[in-house]
């Protein structure tokens, strides 16, 4: 047997369920009603590695909703060289992360104020996100300046150890320490 303190409601179990229910209801409506916080991250991804795993994973926990712009390949030769994977196959690896809600394609390497413009008004985004290496274009600006000067950017760590070009390095050490291998 239970003892109840003097003074204490009791309700019949069907009604605290009920009273729980409505709670919830109430707390769901609370919530979907709020707008979702939309951030946006731009990359090339090219060779997507673990480093631009964690980029996403970042970026997305920076709002409830992440938006993936996907540089082309004619941006990428433009301002950083030619890219390994056309855009084509690095499109296809940015869909499979599980963080990524949406892509924009064709987005420009510099965040210039015209294209933040419309990410604003046409994708409704709040916030661009970027990770806290510099990013700069080939005249040495940065490529991030308008959203900064709007007060519109968060950054995330950059994953320290891993990139494209190391990764690139490796690769072509390997194959000549392998044709060195195969004519001896």
């Amino acid at each position: 047997m239970t003892a109840i303190a003097a003074g204490a409601v009791v309700a019949a179990p069907g009604r605290v369920a009920a009273l729980l229910e409505a709670s919830a209801r109430a707390l769901r409506s609370r919530r979907s009603r709020r707008k979702p916080v939309r951030v946006y991250m731009d990359g090339c991804f090219d060779l997507a590695h673990f480093g631009h795993a964690n980029a996403l994973r970042q970026a997305k926990a920076c709002g409830d909703e992440l938006i993936v712009g996907l540089v082309p390949d004619d941006e990428i030769r433009r301002c950083k060289g030619p890219p390994v994977l056309n855009e084509d196959e690095r499109r296809a690896v940015v869909e499979s992360f599980r963080w990524v809600d949406e892509m924009i394609l064709d987005v420009p390497y510099d965040i210039n104020p015209e294209f933040m413009q419309r990410l604003w008004r046409e994708h409704r985004i709040d916030y661009i996100v970027h990770g806290d290496d510099p990013c700069l274009l080939p005249d040495g600006t940065d490529a991030y300046a308008a959203p900064k000067k709007e007060g519109r950017f968060k950054t995330i760590k950059r994953t320290e150890g891993v990139s494209t070009t190391d990764i690139v390095g490796r690769m072509l050490a390997a194959s000549t320490q392998a044709r060195r291998g195969f004519l001896s």
